[in-house]
C-alpha cells in the first residue's frame, strides 16, 4: 500500500511515518517507480508505535519495547508502565478527594464574605500565582 494508505490504516500521519523512518523506528519502505510501498506488517508496526506513544511513552521507551528480544523483557517494560499508571491513578484519587472536600467546605461557608471562603483562603496552594 502507498504511504498515505499505510498511515491512515494505522491512524497516523504520513509525516509521522517518515519521521519514524528517519529515526529508525520503522524500516524505510521499498520504492517502486519513485513511490514507497508498505506491507500490512509495516502498518501494524506503525499502529503499535502510535498507541505506545498515545500511552505516554517517549521515543526511547518505544524503541526499547521494539528492540526487546525476549518476551520477558517486553513484559517487564509493560509491567513497569502499568505500575506507573496505577501510582498516577492513586495520586489522582487523592487529589479528587481533596478537591471534593474543598468544595464541600465551600458550600457550607460561601454564604458569607470572601474572607470566609475556604477556596480563596487556600488559593496560594490551589490556583496559579499571577
Amino acid at each position: 500500500m502507498a504511504i498515505g494508505a499505510a498511515a491512515r490504516r494505522a491512524g497516523g500521519a504520513v509525516s509521522t511515518l517518515r519521521y519514524y523512518e528517519e529515526i529508525g523506528l520503522m524500516q524505510p519502505a521499498p520504492r517502486s517507480a519513485g513511490r514507497r510501498y508498505y506491507a500490512r506488517a509495516d502498518s501494524a508496526r506503525l499502529g503499535f508505535i502510535r498507541r505506545t506513544r498515545d500511552f505516554g511513552r517517549a521515543i526511547g521507551q518505544v524503541r526499547g519495547v521494539l528492540q526487546a528480544e525476549a518476551c520477558a523483557e517486553a513484559r517487564g517494560l509493560v509491567q513497569a508502565r502499568l505500575a506507573e499508571m496505577r501510582a498516577r491513578r492513586a495520586e489522582v484519587r487523592v487529589l479528587e478527594a481533596e478537591l471534593s472536600a474543598m468544595l464541600a467546605r465551600c458550600a457550607a461557608a460561601c454564604a458569607g464574605p470572601a474572607a470566609d471562603c475556604p477556596i480563596l483562603a487556600g488559593r496560594a496552594f490551589v490556583l496559579p500565582v499571577r
